[in-house]
């Protein structure tokens, strides 16, 4: 009885050896991901600005607002936008004076990032402005991860030219 056991135990054990324990060392599996892409204007973080050349034209100053952001989040958060303005000689650039100091901006708000150009002298000029911006909020965040950039045609038909109204001030 004795050889039998033993013979059944061996049996067993040279089974379980041939057949392995069910576990395994890799698995290949399908999966798929979907990713929905949208434009600035559609995002959490939404960005209106132009992707034409805007013309201003006329006057001697001008306020525009090169982008507007809009919260499409569900929470309220703060936004920073940070750029740099380059001008053509004869035109000078400067943060509007309409432009926000309280980043903080509501669900479904919007507020304007705006730029003051004044003309130095008459005659057609161009600017580009580069921006990014961020939002923060207690739960949420997203950034830019590449620079906007806004052109600007920019007609000064009536600008006082700075050096000759130096002149005429120390002629008098």
């Amino acid at each position: 009885m004795r050889r039998r056991v033993a013979l059944a135990v061996v049996a067993v054990a040279a089974l379980a050896f041939a057949v392995g324990s069910g576990g395994f060392s890799s698995v290949t599996a399908d999966r798929t991901t979907s990713v929905h892409v949208v434009g600035d204007e559609d995002a959490y973080m939404a960005l209106e600005y132009p992707d034409e050349p805007v013309t201003l034209s006329g006057g001697e100053q001008y306020d525009d607002a090169f982008v507007t952001v809009r919260n499409q989040f569900t929470e309220t958060v703060n936004f920073t936008v940070e750029y740099d303005v380059s001008t053509s000689e004869g035109l000078r650039a400067s943060p509007a004076r309409d432009t926000v100091s309280n980043p903080s901006v509501g669900v479904g708000k919007k507020r304007d990032v705006s730029v003051q150009f004044e003309c130095q002298s008459s005659g057609d000029h161009e600017a580009t402005v580069t921006f990014s911006a961020q939002a923060d909020g207690s739960d949420v965040s997203a950034e830019t991860t590449e620079p906007r950039t806004v052109e600007y045609d920019i007609g000064c038909s009536s600008a006082t030219d700075t050096a000759t109204t130096e002149q005429t001030t120390a002629g008098a």
